[in-house]
This record gives structure tokens, sequence and C-alpha cells, in this order.
């Protein structure tokens, strides 16, 4: 398998991954009671349905990474994890220990990693590719 076909698989499996949850997020907001998120009211319920935006704008972009084979569209989706974890690390310092809060702390760490994986792929098959030229 080259690069660019195992960037393009996780590209793929992030697009698949990240759709599902911002479309359980949005239609079914208590998917996520479930894992030990809840609403306080009903507004909460909005608040919850509007975390699938971003999740599927990721998903969106990881699929047009996937499609052109073009690293920079893993960038947003790579910066928003990380920024994911270190918020989720400070709620840690902050807040204390939560299993909403490490598994949240888990999942921000593997899409960061993957996304970041592929997107280093990309970069390599992309320089491979002009020094070939």
């Amino acid at each position: 398998m080259t690069m660019t076909r195992i960037a393009q698989v996780l590209s793929g499996l992030l697009a698949a991954f990240l759709a599902f949850a911002s479309l359980s997020t949005i239609f079914d907001p208590a998917s996520l009671a479930r894992v030990g998120i809840g609403s306080v009211e009903d507004f909460g319920i909005t608040a919850l349905r509007t975390l699938g935006a971003p999740v599927l704008m990721m998903s969106v972009m990881s699929a047009i990474a996937l499609r052109t084979q073009n690293w920079r569209y893993l960038v947003p989706v790579a910066i928003y994890a990380l920024i994911n974890a270190v918020i989720r690390i400070g709620g840690l310092a902050m807040d204390g220990v939560h299993t909403s809060t490490i598994r949240g702390l888990v999942l921000a760490v593997v899409v960061f990693l993957v996304a970041e994986v592929a997107l280093q792929l990309f970069r390599r098959a992309e320089k491979q590719a002009s020094a070939a030229e």
C-alpha cells in the first residue's frame, strides 16, 4: 500500500466516524447522555446539537482530503482535535476526574493522531511526487 492510499484510508475512517458522531449528536442528543454528557434544560439540548456542527465540518474536511489527496484539508481537523484535548486536560485539572472527560480526552487524542498521521503521509507523498518531476 502506498502512503497516499494509507492516508486516504485514514481520512475515510475519520470522515465516517466524525459524520456518525456529528449526526447522532444533532439528531439524537440523548445519545450523549449515555456517555455522561447531559443537558440541564431544554436549551441545553440545542447546545448539544450545535456540538455536532464542528464535528460535521471535520467530517466534510476529511472527506475532501480523501478525495483530493490534499493534506491541507486535514489541518483544521488536527487543530480542532488538539484544542479539544488541551481543553479536556484543563478540565481534568480544574474540575477533577470524570469518566466522560477521560473518554472525551482519549477520543480527541485518537482523532488528532489519526488526522496527523494521514496529514503527514499526504505531505510525504506530495513531496515525493514533486521530487520525481
